[in-house]
């Protein structure tokens, strides 16, 4: 008599535990592409609002040369009367939009030429002069600056210049704008 052959086959329980090593695995990849794509997202979110700093330094200098009152006179001295302290509740609150390109004033968001469409407002830069001993001195060469570009933008209630809370993410530089 010959032996029984014995023909390899997977049994239920294999095939079950193979089953569930898959469905583990494809959810693991499935979870770790989620937190991937944001972390690509946020990272060039992050990026542009570091291209912004170009931007900012174009519409601080905008409104620096803006005439004001009787005549030219020190233009970096109207400016830091517009700039509030390091220590002040306000500050001067620029919205830039999404693709980093472009900064203007809150207070001129709607202003033909500084229009910036509502949906495109993304970054909020609140500008503050230095704390001593970098602080503004009527003329000095200089208006030392922090920034604190923070998204995404919401537009606080209240007067345009009030303090904002915290938001998602932010980025804290020290500029300096000259004459």
């Amino acid at each position: 008599m010959k032996p029984a052959r014995r023909t390899s086959a997977f049994t239920l329980i294999e095939a079950v535990v193979a089953l569930g090593l898959l469905a583990a695995s494809v959810m693991f990849t499935v979870s770790l592409q989620s937190s991937i794509s944001r972390s690509i997202a946020e990272t060039a979110e992050s990026a542009r609002a570091a291209q912004l700093v170009e931007a900012i330094h174009v519409e601080l200098q905008r409104i620096r040369d803006t005439p004001v009152g009787n005549g030219p006179g020190d233009r970096l001295q109207a400016l830091a009367a517009i700039i509030p302290g390091a220590q002040a509740p306000s500050s001067l609150r620029l919205v830039g939009a999404k693709n980093g390109t472009v900064v203007f004033r809150e207070t001129d968001m709607d202003a033909p030429p500084t229009r910036i469409a509502a949906a495109e407002r993304f970054y909020l830069v609140e500008v503050r002069q230095q704390p001593p001993p970098l602080d503004y001195v009527p003329g000095s060469g200089f208006l030392a600056l922090t920034l604190k570009i923070s998204w995404p933008y919401l537009p606080s209630p209240g007067p345009p210049d009030r303090s904002s809370p915290s938001r998602g993410a932010s980025l804290v530089f020290n500029a300096a704008i000259a004459p």
